[in-house]
This record gives C-alpha cells, sequence and structure tokens, in this order.
C-alpha cells in the first residue's frame, strides 16, 4: 500500500491494527520505512504466508469437521525448516491420514 497506493504512517497503522497488531504511530515508524526504501524486504514472507494459508484452507475443506487448527499447526510445524514443496507434502500427508 505504501508505493501503490501512497499509504502513509497512519494508513499503514490503521491497516496493521485491522489485522490485530496493537501499535502506535512510533512503533509503525521503522516498520513504515524500512518498506519506503526497501519494498521487496517482505514479498518472501507475505508468498511464504499465502503458501501455507492455502494449505490450511485446502485441509479445512477437506477435512470439514474433523479438521483442527492444533492439529494443521503441529503438521505444519513437524517438518521443521523446509522448503514449501516439502511443506505441501507433509500437509498433504496430514490430511490423508486425518480423514
Amino acid at each position: 500500500g505504501i508505493h501503490y497506493y501512497g499509504d502513509s504512517i497512519e494508513d499503514t497503522l490503521e491497516m496493521l491494527n485491522g489485522y490485530g497488531f496493537s501499535l502506535d504511530s512510533d512503533s509503525v515508524k521503522p516498520l513504515y520505512q524500512q518498506l519506503q526504501n526497501n519494498p521487496g524486504a517482505f514479498i518472501p514472507y507475505y508468498v511464504g504466508f499465502i503458501q501455507i494459508d492455502n494449505l490450511k484452507q485446502k485441509a479445512m475443506n477437506e477435512l470439514g469437521s474433523k479438521y483442527s487448527d492444533k492439529a494443521f499447526h503441529e503438521a505444519l510445524l513437524h517438518g521443521g525448516n523446509t522448503p514449501l514443496f516439502i511443506t505441501e507434502r507433509n500437509i498433504e500427508k496430514f490430511i490423508k491420514t486425518s480423514k
């Protein structure tokens, strides 16, 4: 939003607080300045978030009432620090064994 929409520090603060962060403008300033100076810094984290969120949605859809946030996150963390394609395999296995 900073570069595409021209979001201000206040806009950024409002967006972050909307996601549940409890920040004030002094706390947001360093983050805002980092993103302003290096707009690509957080893209890999965002891509990872989207991929993990897609895996979560898939697990929820396929498991229905058998889905558990706790079990999903345990399966996610079980593999440790792995490339996302391995994490995807681990979640596929979790889905199969949880049905």
